[in-house]
């Protein structure tokens, strides 16, 4: 472990206090030049210079750019598959958008960056991996792998000293990174440093890792929950309420309530600038296909889409955190802010998933929204080619500022006997909730394979749209059928 200083400009922080002001403007944009600016994004999974996730990434960065950032952090996955190039690509990114790293007026932009499993060896080393960079670099072939030497090759290309977890100064607020797989070091690190970094009061540090610490962002779909670490960062970060964490792995957009956590410090998840990730088990999201041999809906997987971002501006008396959609430049929702000190009772603070639940709206269909249904033959997560009938719907909208619509249930409902019963009920993911404009899909759907669906009976399809904490809105329903039927 190490501690590595960082020579940069210094702003003196003095605290407002926090009293029933800070409380009293919860949810207002503050006024005047905060005190540090940083721009957030994850998993940029730049492959070269010619792809996608580059031009986003180097689009993420001249936004920063033209609202003058102190610095950029990024928690992990830099390079799509370890390869020394794609983190070359990362750099030359960097440098065409910030030459030797300052911005146009001539101050400093920090790089915080840290390594994520794309990265690290499990990945970078993997057998693929390495018969390419053989077959391409013949006796050198290690040179070309991240994994092999990360420090050389954070050295060679970042120019940083590199120490597993390090710390770093900007504008005289502390940045901890921690790269990935040293999870464990953390809190050896922060008690070895906390009063020569002045860990302690009530100015918040920031920390970077890759995956999400354990049961904070993303983590109130309980043992469902991916993308976290074993919790070694969450114990570690919990003796310091002004820790404020970024994180990344999961991929899970801004849009979602559950991305902020806060209860004994202060969890940000960092979505990101390459495709954004689903919940597992919706029949359009993460699902290995090995475990559902269901049918696809049109578009299959909801994967490849949307471009996130986060600004974070300290001010003496709160954090704004703005979430941005790169793709339509424009606020993917209300900022999120947070009082300050960092200190503050933790039952007091905006982003407990208690506090966000109860604020959060329920989406909600139009009043006139009808369910359609059709039938066609396409091919299941499998491939094989079956019978369906497909249930198309308007897209609900949010009730309000907060609660976005994040996906839907939809129910098969028996009509047998004279009384109802569920046949079988699935989750989509809402098409449109990683985007800006809630009104930039129109339509969604579920489809079922015939063989889903009981033979010779009356049934009817009832849709409830939910919000990130599993809120529904008020459903809607199509006309009774029989399996096959058009309505």
């Amino acid at each position: 472990m190490a501690y590595v200083r960082m020579k940069v400009d210094r702003r003196e922080f003095v605290f407002g206090t926090v009293a029933m002001t800070a409380l009293a403007s919860f949810g207002k944009a503050a006024a005047g030049r905060p005190l540090v600016k940083l721009g957030v994004v994850s998993d940029i999974h730049v492959a070269d210079d010619t792809c996608r996730a580059y031009r986003m990434f180097v689009k993420a960065l001249e936004y920063f750019r033209s609202i003058e950032v102190d610095g950029v952090l990024i928690p992990g996955d830099l390079a799509d598959l370890g390869r020394t190039e794609q983190l070359e690509a990362v750099i030359a990114a960097w440098e065409k958008v910030f030459p030797s790293s300052r911005l146009p007026n001539g101050e400093k932009v920090e790089k915080l960056f840290v390594f994520g499993n794309h990265d690290d060896p499990k990945m970078a080393g993997s057998k693929r991996n390495i018969e390419w960079a053989k077959e391409k670099h013949g006796d050198k072939w290690a040179e070309h792998l991240i994994a092999c030497d990360p420090k050389a090759a954070w050295e060679r290309i970042i120019k940083e000293p590199y120490a597993p977890v390090f710390a770093k100064r900007v504008r005289g607020f502390v940045f901890i990174g921690c790269h990935w797989g040293h999870e464990k070091e953390v809190d050896a690190f922060l008690k070895a440093h906390e009063t020569e970094l002045g860990l302690k009061g009530g100015k918040p540090f920031f920390y970077a890792q890759h995956p999400h610490p354990l049961n904070t962002v993303n983590s109130a779909h309980g043992a469902y929950s991916w993308g976290h670490d074993r919790g070694d960062s969450t114990r570690a970060l919990s003796r310091y309420p002004n820790a404020v964490a970024f994180s990344g792995h999961s991929h899970y957009p801004l849009t979602n309530d559950q991305t902020i956590w806060q209860g004994a410090f202060t969890s940000v998840g960092g979505a990101s600038t390459s495709y954004l990730g689903w919940l597992s088990g919706r029949d359009n999201g993460e699902w290995p296909t090995s475990e559902r041999p269901g049918p696809v809906p049109v578009g299959s997987r909801l994967g490849q889409k949307g471009c996130h971002a986060l600004v974070l501006s300290v001010y003496d008396d709160r954090m704004v955190f703005e979430r941005r959609d790169l793709e339509q430049n424009a606020a993917l929702g209300p900022d999120w802010v947070c009082p300050l000190p960092a200190c503050i009772d933790e039952a007091s603070r905006p982003y407990s998933f208690a506090a966000s639940e109860a604020r959060a709206k329920v989406p909600q269909f139009a009043a006139d929204a009808k369910v359609t249904v059709s039938t066609r033959s396409a091919k299941d997560r499998l491939k094989r080619t079956c019978d369906q009938m497909v249930v198309s719907f308007p897209s609900a909208r949010s009730d309000g500022p907060t609660g976005r619509l994040i996906e839907y249930e939809v129910t098969v409902e028996n009509l047998h006997f004279g009384f109802t019963r569920i046949h079988t009920q699935k989750r989509v993911m809402a098409a449109g909730h990683v985007y800006a404009d809630e009104s930039a899909v129109k339509t969604d759907e579920c489809a079922f394979a015939l063989s889903e669906l009981p033979e010779n009976a009356d049934i009817r399809f009832v849709i409830r749209p939910l919000n990130a904490f599993g809120h529904a809105g008020r459903p809607i329903m199509s006309e009774v059928m029989k399996r096959g039927e058009r309505k």
